[in-house]
């Protein structure tokens, strides 16, 4: 409580009201407002009254050249380059959003060559926010697709609703979120999908003395209040390890993607339907790996792809060996289905439908195999009446 008093109280000052304004400015004295105290701020530059910026290059994590064609953004329906990434993540005053909740530092990322550009812009007091919004928005509205985590929800909604508290309108291109991609892959295996997590679980890369979420406000809060930069440090290195981590995740999805491996951890079925879209042969191998492997579920998926292609001798095989060796319900209902539609074997389907009537729970399920019956039934009457 005392930080949101203390925010308040410091708004209030920033943006005076109008009959404050006239005071203040009768008795101020005739000084350009443009006049720019350069400050110090570890490597930071001061690029405004209010914003600094810091540019770092490193070494890309990224094993493909940034100039091929993605994978990764394909299955999010876009068709760009990794040089065409924009790696963004913010650092805010709460964890909630909201009009109360203000951004001070936005960290980006991008490939070039060999190379990965990381670049920081820091907000020193609410009153330059204007100016600091400004400063980001030529690379927040170019040609660039972002990549965020959690951006979707969290980090987009935000910015858009700065901008237009600003009085600006920002028009942002393409986005992916790549949580939506660990929400497919992990969200059975991981309890807890946050990027740090996502870190030491699936990239084996842990943090190591790094913030928690909620100490960065505080952080910003202290240094508005006592203007000791030691206390944005660790602020800055927590905003860094969060962008080349979205580097080093995007880079583990799009190797995965175009040689069809699984990642560490992930559900071969998820990562299987990711698959699909680019390679429905690469991603039907992977779930044949993984049936043969013991995975029950990705031989009902590998079984309904046959049936999607046609593949009518090992859409059987796959549907026999569910049924009867691991009890599917639903496999066995493709196997009667495939013997009586396909194969003609009429008693061979009867027999199967006979099965799982045994294995029917829900009302629903034994009123269609009965019909299933009957009609099965029916058609051998007709083929003993025929003979």
């Amino acid at each position: 409580m005392s930080d949101l008093f203390y925010l308040y109280e410091r708004l209030k000052k920033a943006y005076p009201t109008k009959s404050q304004e006239k005071t203040k400015a009768k008795s101020a004295p005739n000084v350009s407002s443009e006049v720019l105290v350069k400050e110090k701020l570890f490597d930071f530059e001061q690029i405004g009254l209010y914003t600094f910026n810091r540019r770092i290059i490193l070494p890309s994590p990224f094993l493909f050249s940034p100039t091929e064609k993605s994978y990764l953004s394909k299955t999010a329906g876009l068709e760009v380059t990794p040089s065409q990434y924009l790696f963004m993540d913010t650092e805010t005053t709460g964890l909630s959003g909201g009009a109360g909740t203000y951004i001070f530092l936005i960290g980006l990322g991008k490939l070039e060559g060999l190379s990965l550009i990381l670049e920081q812009f820091f907000l020193k007091d609410f009153p330059g926010e204007v100016e600091f919004l400004s400063s980001v928005e030529k690379d927040l509205v170019s040609e660039r697709v972002i990549i965020s985590y959690n951006g979707k929800a969290y980090d987009i909604p935000l910015i858009k609703s700065r901008f237009a508290l600003a009085g600006k309108e920002l028009k942002i291109g393409g986005h992916i979120d790549l949580l939506s991609f660990t929400r497919r892959l992990w969200k059975r295996v991981l309890n807890n999908l946050s990027l740090k997590n996502i870190e030491a679980e699936v990239l084996g890369c842990p943090r190591i003395h790094d913030l928690r979420g909620w100490e960065v406000p505080q952080r910003y809060f202290s240094y508005l209040r006592f203007q000791e930069q030691e206390q944005l440090k660790d602020v800055f290195k927590h905003n860094l390890l969060d962008i080349s981590s979205l580097v080093r995740l995007s880079n583990l999805l799009e190797t995965s993607l175009r040689t069809a491996t699984l990642p560490p951890k992930a559900e071969p079925q998820a990562m299987a339907r990711l698959l699909y879209s680019l390679c429905p042969l690469n991603s039907a191998q992977m779930l044949l790996k993984a049936y043969r492997a013991g995975d029950a579920a990705c031989g009902l998926e590998l079984g309904l792809y046959y049936k999607a292609c046609r593949k009518y001798p090992e859409q059987r095989t796959i549907w026999e060996e569910l049924f009867y060796h691991h009890d599917s319900f639903q496999a066995g209902l493709e196997l009667a289905k495939l013997l009586e539609h396909h194969y003609k074997d009429f008693k061979a389907a009867l027999s199967v439908v006979e099965k799982l009537l045994a294995y029917a729970k829900l009302p629903i399920e034994k009123r269609d195999l009965h019909h299933r019956k009957k009609r099965l039934e029916f058609r051998l009457g007709l083929e003993g009446v025929n003979k």
